[in-house]
């Protein structure tokens, strides 16, 4: 399989995380001296202490969307690595206003995928989703919110097909799927809206979407390639292009 990663992207998000950690952790020492050392100055020591909690949970958030101890692009290289070079897997592609987590192309067509890196269990019933874990467990362990992934899954989709219109794709079939990355995620599904898989059902969902007869020709799926590819090229020089090719 092809694999190709929004290096940039991925710099630009450490880079934010590493800023928006020195400033929280700048409010957050800064009210505590306060509290300690200048109690009539107490009144000031809250708001710093609310600004510096607000911006270390962004940083969380941004942090646990790109992938703790491994990356949520390394996360779905891995699962769909036996995937034969015909197929190409790019993360984090700009398109339009939206950063489409990742595009599995192949010869059935376009998968867009939603990932999101929570583990344990998660319920969706239709197009509401929630978290088995109590709210005060996932406060105290810093768990960021897990969002509405058929909400963005329905915004990545639809800004892929507006692009593969007007790109002279328009008859190639687009689907998506809400994919949960972490090795103990339990999904479960009561009538959910969205195809809802975790990271080790993905190669067999994958494989299961396989035709006998191929719905793109090899020449279309390469020119959506090279449509996506460019998306990540014409953002950066090509000195920092990440890219990957491996073959089955």
């Amino acid at each position: 399989m092809q694999v190709a990663v929004n290096a940039e992207y991925v710099r630009s998000r450490q880079s934010l995380i590493q800023r928006t950690l020195l400033i929280g952790f700048f409010f957050l020492t800064a009210s505590v001296v306060i509290v300690l050392l200048y109690q009539q100055l107490i009144f000031v020591a809250w708001p710093l202490m609310i600004i510096g909690y607000i911006i270390t949970s962004l940083t969380r958030q941004i942090q646990f969307d790109l992938g703790q101890n491994v990356r949520t692009d390394q996360r779905l290289a891995t699962a769909l690595k036996s995937l034969s070079n015909r197929y190409w897997l790019g993360n984090w592609i700009p398109v339009g206003s939206v950063i489409v987590d990742g595009i599995l192309v192949g010869p059935e067509g376009v998968l867009v995928i939603e990932t999101r890196n929570h583990g344990g269990v998660t319920e969706c019933n239709g197009n509401k989703w929630k978290r088995r874990k109590n709210i005060l467990v996932r406060f105290f362990t810093g768990e960021p919110s897990l969002g509405n992934p058929s909400i963005d899954l329905q915004a990545s989709l639809e800004a892929i097909t507006k692009d593969l219109q007007e790109a002279g794709f328009g008859d190639v079939p687009v689907s998506g799927a809400v994919v949960f990355t972490s090795p103990d995620a339990v999904l479960m599904l009561d009538d959910c809206k969205n195809t809802a898989l975790t990271s080790a059902q993905l190669l067999r969902w994958a494989n299961s979407r396989q035709v006998p007869s191929v719905v793109i020709s090899d020449a279309t799926r390469q020119k959506i390639i090279e449509h996506f590819s460019a998306k990540i090229t014409s953002a950066k020089s090509p000195a920092h292009q990440e890219q990957e090719v491996k073959a089955k």
